[in-house]
């Protein structure tokens, strides 16, 4: 999680964990209590299990990607990509032969 997270500790990429095929209940390898715990010990990070075959739950999936995603945008300052913030260099390469 270091690699999302500035130097005060606050993540700047929001985080969604998704546990996929909650239709099949009855082959599952994670308890949701160990879900829970992991996303609480890391962070608060929100979770969903979903059902990608049945469709369960994924509209709630992507309103809350969505939410978490507008939320972020609020709380940091974006800085927009320009051609002055940028520095863009061509190279050419000569290939060989008519390919």
């Amino acid at each position: 999680m270091e690699c999302c997270q500035t130097r005060d500790n606050k993540r700047t990429v929001p985080f969604l964990v998704v546990g996929n095929k909650v239709d099949r209940l009855n082959d599952r390898k994670i308890r949701a209590d160990d879900v829970e715990q992991w996303c609480r010990n890391n962070g608060d990070i929100p979770h969903l299990e979903v059902s990608a075959k049945d469709g369960t739950r994924v509209t709630d999936l992507f309103e809350k990607a969505a939410r978490l995603g507008y939320r972020n945008k609020t709380e940091h300052t974006i800085m927009p990509l320009t051609a002055d913030s940028m520095k863009l260099e061509q190279k050419v390469v000569k290939k060989k032969g008519c390919c």
